[in-house]
């Protein structure tokens, strides 16, 4: 939890020695209250005694303690608030560098954590460590200090040791409460995160995956996994409650005890004189009793407080120790501080590959071979294969989702590892197969490609996707509101918008990871058809497991088990490699392939 705190902003350094300044004085205002409410009773007493009525020292005693409890509310509510706004703002700020270390990861970092933990990691997690360190904060100045003074005080009174032995007793009994629910409950605090990941998991998992769970009649299935998780949950928290179930029942008996002791041994002791008045003297004696019991309650709350803070402190490190690791995750694709220079007027192809190969993670097999192939402006290079072939693995190296495990991926002769992500990106416009619209306006996920594009470009965009005759009959039209990942939109109306985005960042390569795979084959044609004269000085690489989609594209690469096994037209490989030919014939006629 250390580690997390050197992430707090040099500015509220000053604010937490402010804090502590106020935390001081409140201690002072606080334990100087019991002597003068004790001095006040004795004057009561002593006027009931003598039958007199000089009530200038009760005022005087009374006016002293209502400025030391005034002090003490005032700095109490300064410290709040101060506390809180320390507590926030460091919250807010690991929020942000959860948040970015997140969008800093590849696919592979992604992959090591799942996204309903990653979820409670930036959220569950960061309250509890903001939580930790607002009474933290407080909690750890407050309590020894009022405990270390008050008992300085007893002392400097001449107080005996059986009263020191009884608060001693009573403490000792305390401690060991805490110490055997410490070890009953702390165990419980990383499941109950844990198990707050498999909620968060389940849930979304229903959400996500609705169409799915209704189309196989699945509901009562995932209410069963959603139900255990749950009380999973219900019963780690079940029993963490049951264990500090006994500890209020338990501090209350022992301030009882406490205090009755506190008031037999306070009475044995005036009564003998140990206070070093006679012990005839009613107001005296009770005087001190008041401000021996005051002062023991002090002590004594001091340690249920610092009970709370025990409690609360190991929830917040489990929770400091998974952020850290989020924030200590070590990343896979690093982008050099300084860019490499590219020369874009250079003859050296767009896009090649040298030698490259991969696999994923620590896995033993690769899943690409020895790739080579150069992929020239205004080319469309089409990558084609059965189902685990690699072809949407090669084609997300060129973006830098992954890095190759060997060999070299060049931008204008440059290796992409030397380019910073964001240069490299911008030059690029990525259609996924899922295409993902964000939930907002049409208008607005188009402006994603460019923020400063005019609907007039938008509307341009949309009739080159094909997009533009079911956008105008949506409500609003460009200010449709798209639901969460485009839930309220068809998948083709999802992959169009998609493509439409994609062209409005008039890059030097789009990537069409299999993106046409939800459109028919007439769209599909009128697609690309419309796509030719935009893209045609871009190099565009396309994935697709359709032949009728590629068929007029320059250079088609057939891949087999992660190895290049076919480059050419289509034309040429339909002649001379078998592995396109027969996907070929599996989906199209002798004479739809113009033979």
């Amino acid at each position: 939890m250390l580690k997390l705190f050197k992430l707090l902003k040099p500015v509220f350094i000053p604010v937490i020695i402010a804090i502590i300044g106020l935390l001081v004085f409140q201690v002072w205002c606080d334990t100087n209250m019991p002597e003068y409410l004790g001095n006040i009773t004795g004057y009561i007493f002593d006027n009931v005694q003598n039958g007199t009525k000089d009530y200038s020292k009760i005022v005087h005693d009374g006016l002293i303690m209502l400025g030391l409890s005034a002090g003490s509310v005032i700095s109490t509510i300064v410290v709040s608030y101060l506390s809180s706004l320390v507590g926030t703002s460091f919250s807010a700020t690991l929020r942000d560098k959860v948040y970015n270390k997140v969008d800093s990861f590849s696919k592979n970092e992604i992959n090591s954590f799942q996204t309903a933990s990653l979820i409670t990691r930036s959220t569950s997690d960061i309250a509890q460590i903001q939580m930790g360190l607002i009474f933290g904060i407080r909690l750890l100045v407050t309590s020894p200090l009022t405990i270390i003074i008050a008992l300085l005080k007893m002392q400097a009174a001449s107080a005996q040791l059986g009263l020191i032995l009884a608060l001693v007793t009573a403490i000792s009994v305390l401690i060991v409460m805490i110490i055997v629910l410490f070890f009953l409950a702390y165990p419980k605090f990383k499941i109950i995160q844990e198990k707050i990941d498999k909620l968060n998991l389940y849930s979304r998992e229903n959400l996500m995956g609705v169409r799915v769970i209704r189309a196989y009649n699945a509901e009562q299935y995932q209410d069963q996994k959603y139900e255990k998780a749950n009380d999973d949950f219900y019963q780690v928290n079940l029993y963490a409650n049951k264990a500090f179930s006994f500890f209020n029942p338990g501090m209350q008996v022992i301030l009882n005890l406490l205090n009755l002791g506190l008031i037999i041994i306070l009475a044995f002791l005036i009564n003998n004189g140990n206070f070093g008045f006679d012990p005839k003297s009613i107001g005296l004696g009770v005087a001190s009793q008041m401000e021996f019991q005051g002062l023991a309650m002090q002590i004594f709350f001091s340690f249920m407080m610092l009970t709370m803070l025990f409690f609360m402190l190991p929830r917040a490190q489990i929770s400091a120790k998974r952020v850290n690791e989020v924030l200590n995750k070590k990343l896979t694709i690093i982008d050099k501080e300084v860019s490499a220079p590219i020369d874009y007027n250079s003859s050296e192809p767009i896009i090649e590959f040298k030698n490259v190969a991969f696999k994923y993670g620590d896995a033993n097999e690769y899943v690409l071979h020895n790739i080579n192939l150069a992929c020239h402006k205004g080319e469309v290079v089409a990558f084609i294969g059965s189902t685990g072939s690699g072809k949407s693995t090669l084609i997300n190296l060129v973006p830098r989702f992954f890095d190759p495990t060997e060999g070299q991926i060049l931008y204008h002769g440059v290796d992409i590892k030397d380019i910073h992500g964001d240069i490299l990106r911008e030059k690029m416009g990525y259609v996924p197969q899922a295409g993902f619209l964000f939930n907002t306006t049409i208008r607005d996920n188009m402006r994603y490609a460019d923020e400063n594009v005019s609907d007039e470009q938008i509307n341009e965009a949309l009739r080159i996707a094909c997009a533009d005759d079911f956008v105008a009959k949506l409500e609003g039209g460009l200010d449709y509101k798209i639901a969460g990942n485009g839930k309220n939109v068809s998948g083709g109306q999802r992959q169009r918008l998609s493509i439409a985005r994609a062209l409005l960042k008039n890059p030097d390569i789009y990537i069409f990871d299999d993106s046409f795979s939800a459109l028919d084959f007439k769209t599909d044609q009128m697609v690309r058809n419309n796509l030719k004269n935009k893209i045609q000085e871009s190099l565009t690489l396309i994935v697709s497991q359709r032949i009728g989609t590629i068929l007029n594209a320059q250079k088609i690469v057939v891949l087999d088990k992660g190895r290049i096994i076919g480059v050419g037209t289509h034309r040429e490989l339909i002649n001379t490699c078998q592995e396109y030919r027969e996907l070929a014939y599996s989906q199209l006629s002798k004479e739809e392939l113009g033979q």
